[in-house]
């Protein structure tokens, strides 16, 4: 499993990304930690406010800050995924400061060119970034109708800058699994 940090920041291919964190958000949710997501009106180009729930729509940044700033919102939100997408990059510079003294894990979701803005928080966003991207590969078909043919398949690689790993969802998703029935193995 992808373990986050208090902020992380995704970009990448705009299908691939918000695959990738729904799929992470899942796996988050099958240990207990609830998902939130702020999404803008216009924003509907990854899609996450469909899959994504319970979703919270803003119009403007200062209706996001608002929001953030509204504990009834966040109660019992373990996560909190921004959809940033659209937004100019001095209001996510602005909302990695309202965020940084929040005790919650983030996710922010946006475009690659604001991973390269010159900007004072440039160093946490380099620090915390995760590029993703879609591959695809040929997997023959397994037997009746079509077998002997190449079916390609869309894998989900999640790369991080910083400790320089990467893997596909699936992988993460696998070794979720294999940590957890350790971890109930071992009773902890």
């Amino acid at each position: 499993m992808i373990n986050l940090k208090r902020f992380n920041y995704f970009s990448g291919e705009e299908s691939a990304v918000g695959k990738a964190v729904y799929q992470i958000c899942q796996m988050h949710e099958l240990a207990g930690e609830m998902a939130i997501l702020f999404h803008n009106r216009n924003g509907g180009e990854i899609g996450l406010h469909h899959s994504l729930q319970p979703a919270h729509t803003y119009r403007t940044y200062v209706d996001l800050s608002t929001m953030l700033a509204d504990e009834g919102i966040l109660f019992r939100a373990d996560i909190v995924v921004i959809d940033a997408w659209k937004m100019k990059s001095d209001h996510i510079d602005q909302i990695v400061d309202q965020v940084k003294s929040m005790k919650i894990c983030f996710i922010i979701i946006a475009q690659s060119y604001h991973v390269v803005v010159n900007s004072e928080n440039m160093a946490e966003y380099t620090a915390h970034s995760n590029l993703v991207e879609g591959k695809y590969r040929s997997v023959p078909a397994r037997s009746g109708f079509g077998q002997g043919i190449q079916i390609p398949i869309r894998d989900i690689l999640i790369k991080s800058k910083t400790d320089g790993w990467s893997a596909t969802t699936d992988d993460l998703k696998a070794s979720f699994i294999r940590d957890k029935r350790l971890d109930d193995l071992l009773g902890e």
